[in-house]
């Protein structure tokens, strides 16, 4: 497999693993284990492009990365575009700050992917002043995220 082939099957492995538990670490090695590629250096390589965080080398082919919201969309833009555009929409409808994992209707299990999600947004610019507390983190939009509303609301809808 090529270097594009073996970064994919660990991306969408990572992907995988994490919509059943946020913010895990998984173990890399064995998905690329019959390659001549170290698993080690991939994982790093994806980590500089901004795929990956958490990597860590265990010895030998046992390495272990999560997958950043970035990783994410590479693999499955749709998946990170419905969480931004139920953000930016509900925010938008009804102005004021509200908290992310009401917002999303999530579990506690699942505030490491609100985490990164808001975290995303900030990035993006699209939310200001987010407050994190215990399980939940309350967001607002910024003036850019009120903008985007605004350009984009029809679709929305």
């Amino acid at each position: 497999m090529s270097l594009q082939e073996e970064s994919n099957a660990v991306l969408k492995t990572l992907y995988n693993g994490y919509i059943q538990s946020p913010g895990s670490i998984f173990e890399v090695g064995s998905i690329i284990k019959d390659t001549k590629i170290d698993p080690f250096e991939l994982c790093k390589y994806l980590e500089k492009q901004g795929f990956l965080k958490n990597v860590q080398n265990s010895g030998g082919k046992n390495v272990y990365a999560s997958i950043t919201i970035s990783g994410i969309n590479k693999i499955d833009p749709d998946f990170v575009e419905d969480l931004k555009s139920k953000i930016i929409s509900v925010l938008g409808m009804l102005g004021g700050r509200h908290r992310v994992m009401e917002v999303l209707s999530l579990e506690p299990k699942d505030f490491q992917l609100a985490f990164d999600i808001v975290k995303y947004l900030e990035s993006l610019g699209l939310l200001k002043d987010s407050q994190y507390q215990h399980n939940n983190i309350v967001i607002e939009l910024s003036i850019e995220g009120l903008d985007y509303y605004e350009q984009n609301k029809a679709s929305f809808l």
